[in-house]
């Protein structure tokens, strides 16, 4: 029997049991130890390893993959009312997350290898400012339940990614129950804006438990649809649609605010299906200048001319720039860009129109950088970071590492090239200056000084160019270097 059949032979109980339903949603909260209906792992906890995201600073979002054959028992259709995790040797202790925030999603990816790139598509299902987790202690399951329950399809990968502002409340030795091998189940970022810093090759027991969707009508907007990766001109602002509830909408109106002006209500009247999405236009031929962003609130109200069920999906919130193009410069006075950060987070959100330069002014520059899979990017319309003087000593990048990341770590980036300065890690036990992950190819590094500390360790830890297990980065060029320290040249 599907979900409609279910409600359609609830009858007038269904109301009821959703008026319960709507009831037992978290806003947050304390969350105590239960075990999952469903699991990915072992049937005891058996080994562990440092979780990061769930007991430090060190990396504070984390994406999480479990193909359908991995759970112990295939999970049948259903929606998704809470996720676990389970500890191994874990210190009996509440721990509180600041502004946690979690999104599911699902795809047809079996993610054999690492991807360059978070996966995109995902819903938002948790946001609380504060989250306390009573962890119980040793292979112990912890759990949160969803502030929205989403539809679980048991032929599909399911994807789960949070993020935190911080954690506070850890004491002793905390590991995560895992599995090691050749999985690309795992991905961490430094923060919650930053791109993928590190792919461990382990996968961490999962749990979900299935219930009924406690949502009749229920539209959200899931994504900017236009305009993106768009060169100076004229486009139109489009969003995406989704249907979240248990019934066809047939109408939703789309409130919106751009450059904070209030714009006219648009009304969709083409019905959407159960978990579908549609395109909806809010204005057309609209003028974008280089340089120049614009910001974009959009919400759904309404939907079947009733209020919406559930208001956790109803908001997008995005900022459109055009992409770039041309003769750029880093750092120094009136510079375009003050640091090679902010030059960076540019390409990655908005990518490039043509040929793009930066011209580095001399200085040292404490940072790293991850360049991700960046649009417009071909062997015609390139990127290229070099000294403004052509001296390698003149532009120092340095960074010390308290994780496995490179000082400069080409995650996805393809047609970058890096010349005439003097990249260098100052870390001790992780000193990577160059990593490569997620399919990076067609780079360049020209001319520079790449310089780790002098070490006595044979660890991969510690090579000057790394790329990661499981990735294949390819046509990749090292052309008039000099290596100086490190375990490695290149590993």
């Amino acid at each position: 029997m599907n979900l409609r059949e279910i409600l359609n032979a609830l009858g007038a109980t269904g109301g009821v049991l959703l008026f319960i339903l709507s009831f037992t949603i978290l806003t947050g909260g304390t969350l105590t130890a239960q075990t999952p209906q469903y699991y990915v792992g072992q049937a005891s906890a058996t080994s562990g390893v440092s979780p990061s995201f769930w007991q430090s600073n060190t990396y504070e979002q984390v994406e999480y993959r479990y193909p359908p054959n991995q759970f112990n028992t295939v999970p049948p259709s259903g929606y998704i009312t809470k996720v676990y995790w389970r500890g191994h040797v874990w210190q009996a202790q509440p721990m509180t997350y600041t502004n946690l925030r979690i999104w599911i999603g699902q795809n047809n990816n079996t993610y054999s290898t690492a991807p360059a790139t978070w996966t995109t598509g995902l819903v938002q299902v948790y946001n609380a400012a504060t989250t306390v987790i009573n962890h119980q202690g040793n292979y112990a399951w912890f759990g949160i339940t969803l502030q929205m329950p989403v539809p679980y399809n048991p032929t599909q990968t399911i994807v789960i990614r949070a993020c935190h502002d911080g954690v506070t409340g850890a004491s002793g030795t905390n590991t995560l129950s895992f599995v090691s091998g050749s999985y690309a189940a795992t991905a961490y970022g430094t923060n919650c804006s930053s791109g993928i810093t590190s792919n461990p090759s382990y996968r961490f027991d999962f749990g979900l438990d299935l219930g009924m969707s406690p949502y009749f009508n229920d539209a959200g907007l899931t994504s900017l649809a236009s305009p993106l990766n768009i060169c100076p001109g004229n486009a139109d602002i489009a969003v995406n649609v989704r249907n979240y509830g248990v019934q066809p909408i047939n109408t939703v109106t789309i409130k919106w605010v751009y450059d904070n002006v209030p714009q006219p209500d648009v009304v969709y009247n083409t019905p959407i299906p159960i978990m579908s999405e549609a395109t909806v236009t809010l204005a057309t031929n609209m003028p974008f200048t280089a340089n120049v962003a614009h910001t974009l609130k959009a919400w759904t109200h309404m939907p079947n001319n009733v209020p919406d069920s559930s208001n956790i999906n109803d908001t997008l919130v995005t900022t459109i720039k055009p992409a770039i193009s041309g003769t750029f410069t880093i750092g120094g006075v009136a510079p375009n860009y003050p640091t090679f950060a902010a030059a960076v987070a540019d390409l990655n959100a908005n990518g490039i129109c043509g040929p793009v330069v930066f011209n580095v002014r001399s200085g040292t520059y404490n940072e790293t950088i991850t360049l991700m899979s960046i649009g417009g990017t071909s062997a015609t319309n390139t990127i290229t970071f070099q000294s403004e003087t052509g001296n390698r000593n003149d532009v120092v990048l340095q960074y010390t590492q308290s994780s496995q990341t490179g000082v400069v770590n080409m995650s996805g980036a393809d047609y970058v090239t890096f010349q005439n300065m003097t990249i260098k890690s100052n870390g001790s036990t992780y000193s990577n200056v160059i990593t490569f992950n997620g399919g990076s190819d067609h780079n360049r590094f020209n001319n520079c000084i790449l310089q780790g500390p002098t070490v006595s360790t044979t660890s991969t830890y510690n090579a000057i160019v790394y790329s990661a297990s499981g990735t294949m980065d390819e046509y990749n060029e090292f052309l008039g270097n000099q290596f100086i320290g490190g375990s490695y040249g290149t590993y």
